[in-house]
């Protein structure tokens, strides 16, 4: 609804103009393709630490381990976080960072030495494709 707020305004008027079929219709449309583009995204958020695990083999109750398993709530973080996460030194949660970065699964999203950012790629690729899904807002 939100991609062709002008659609929505027009079924809009025509509700209040007393066609409360078409503007029924629309919403039960809009509602239904919203769900099944979520439940789509869902099942693709749900197989990644799966994926993850097979690329970077971490080993057990290990700092790349704790991260893995806390990408998909916190998809962009910084080593401060990811030592939050992990529960351990600098140096492994350093060493994590970097062996998920050179896996793929991470990415750098800023080159400051001091202030560096994460992201779990695929996470972020996932909620474009949803957001594609559903459309994005268009101006009237």
């Amino acid at each position: 609804m939100l991609a062709d707020t002008g659609a929505y305004f027009a079924r809009l008027d025509s509700y209040r103009r007393g066609d409360a079929d078409q503007f029924v219709e629309y919403v039960a449309r809009a509602t239904v393709n919203c769900c099944t583009a979520a439940e789509d995204s869902a099942r693709g958020l749900a197989v990644l630490p799966s994926r993850w695990r097979e690329i970077a083999r971490p080993r057990a109750n290990s700092a790349d381990e704790a991260l893995i398993d806390a990408l998909l709530d916190t998809p962009i973080l910084n080593a401060d976080t990811a030592q939050r996460i992990t529960g351990t030194s600098d140096a492994s949660t350093y060493r994590a960072l970097n062996d998920l970065t050179e896996a793929g699964i991470l990415e750098v999203l800023s080159e400051n030495k001091r202030n560096r950012i994460w992201a779990a790629v695929d996470v972020l690729a996932a909620l474009d494709a949803l957001s594609a899904a559903i459309g994005k807002r268009i101006a009237i």
